[in-house]
C-alpha cells in the first residue's frame, strides 16, 4: 500500500493525516488566519525529523475557502514533495466531505462574493455538470434544483429564506477524505490529476489589478 500524506486547510477547521503500511494517523487544528503557524506543528507530529519516512504521494485540497489556507497548503506540500520526492496533487475540498468520499448525490453551495452565489451538482465522487455562478435572485429559484445542499459557511449568508436555511448542511472537509477518494479512483483518473500542477479551486477566474503605466515627463 502506498504511503500518502494529505493536507486540508481551506477552511478554519484544518487537518492533516497520513497512511502508512495501512495504519492511518490523523490531526487537526483550528486556524482563523494564520494556517501556517498551526499547520506545521501538525505535520510534525505526522513527520517527525528523527524519524525516516517514505511518502508515494501528497494530496491538498484546494477549496474552495480561504484562499491564503489553499495557497500554504499547496506550498506546504510542495516543499515536503522535495524533501521526500514525490509528487503533489490537489483535489477539490469538497470531494472531502464524508458523505461526498462514500458516493451520495449532494448540491455544494455557498456565497461566491461579488453579490453572487455558487452552486456545485456532486454525485459518485465526481462534480456533475459545470459549476454555476448565480445571482441572487437566480440563486433563490434554483433551490428546487439543489439536492441534499451543504455549504462550508453560515447558511444565513444564503439569499434563502428561514426555513430553506434549516435544510442546509454544514460540513468539514477532511484530510483522510481526500486519502479516501484517491484510492477510489481509477489509475487513468489519477494520472490526469498527476499531470496537473496543484492550484487554489477558483470559483471564477482570478482578480488581476494591471499595474499602472508610469507617466513620463
Amino acid at each position: 500500500m502506498k504511503q500518502i500524506l494529505a493536507i486540508e486547510t481551506s477552511l478554519a477547521d484544518g487537518s492533516v493525516a497520513l497512511i502508512q503500511q495501512g495504519e492511518l494517523q490523523t490531526g487537526s487544528f483550528q486556524s482563523d488566519r494564520l494556517h501556517n503557524a498551526d499547520l506545521f506543528p501538525a505535520l510534525e507530529e505526522l513527520l517527525p525529523a528523527r524519524k525516516k519516512l517514505a511518502l508515494d504521494l501528497i494530496i491538498v485540497g484546494t477549496g474552495p475557502g480561504s484562499y491564503n489556507g489553499s495557497r500554504i497548503a499547496i506550498a506546504a506540500a510542495q516543499g515536503i514533495s522535495l524533501t521526500y520526492g514525490c509528487p503533489v496533487v490537489g483535489l477539490p475540498s469538497f470531494l472531502a466531505v464524508p458523505s461526498v468520499a462514500q458516493g451520495k448525490t449532494h448540491t455544494f453551495i455557498g456565497d461566491a462574493r461579488r453579490q453572487s452565489y455558487f452552486a456545485i451538482s456532486l454525485a459518485q465522487q465526481r462534480v456533475q455538470g459545470d459549476l454555476q455562478l448565480l445571482e441572487s435572485e437566480e440563486f433563490s429559484t434554483h433551490w428546487e434544483q439543489f439536492v441534499s445542499p451543504f455549504t462550508f459557511e453560515d447558511p444565513a449568508r444564503l439569499p434563502l429564506s428561514e426555513e430553506q436555511k434549516k435544510m442546509i448542511t454544514l460540513k468539514i472537509p477532511q484530510a483522510s477524505e481526500l486519502i479516501n477518494v484517491w484510492h477510489q479512483m481509477d489509475p487513468e483518473e489519477q494520472a490526469s490529476f498527476l499531470k496537473k500542477s496543484p492550484q487554489p479551486f477558483y470559483l471564477r477566474p482570478p482578480h488581476i489589478t494591471k499595474t499602472k503605466k508610469k507617466r513620463r515627463y
